[in-house]
């Protein structure tokens, strides 16, 4: 485009254009004044559904138990420390029953990193763990 049609088209718009000089560098959003951050995050609300509620606070597509999680109650849904299932207490014969990997995912459990190849290992140490 020239000059004058670039003034043109310009002129039937309610702003002023925002130019925006690079030199040779790139864009980023992160990068924009804070005010025209939240002016072009309002605007692609506008147009998406999806921003829009992210935008208000809701976070689209998740519920839990029937319930959307919003930015308020996401408290709600957390899960508290040591409310982990814990191992009960088990016997030989038990821990003889599970294979490989459920007695490795035991072990990664109480915080053990060197993992015994032997069947018999592994279950004397998740019995001296209990």
């Amino acid at each position: 485009m020239i000059k004058e049609q670039i003034r043109q088209f310009f002129a039937t718009k309610k702003s002023q254009p925002k130019t925006i000089h690079m030199e040779g560098g790139s864009l980023k959003f992160k990068n924009l004044p804070k005010e025209n951050q939240t002016e072009i995050l309002k605007r692609l609300a506008e147009k998406d559904e999806v921003a829009k509620k992210g935008f208000d606070g809701i976070l689209p597509g998740l519920t839990i138990d029937g319930k959307v999680v919003t930015v308020d109650n996401i408290k709600e849904f957390e899960i508290k420390p040591g409310a982990k299932d814990e191992v009960k207490n088990t016997t030989y014969e038990e821990l003889k029953k599970l294979n490989k990997v459920e007695q490795v995912e035991i072990l990664k459990s109480k915080g053990v990193t060197k993992i015994p190849n032997l069947e018999d290992d592994r279950i004397k140490l998740i019995l001296e763990l209990q």
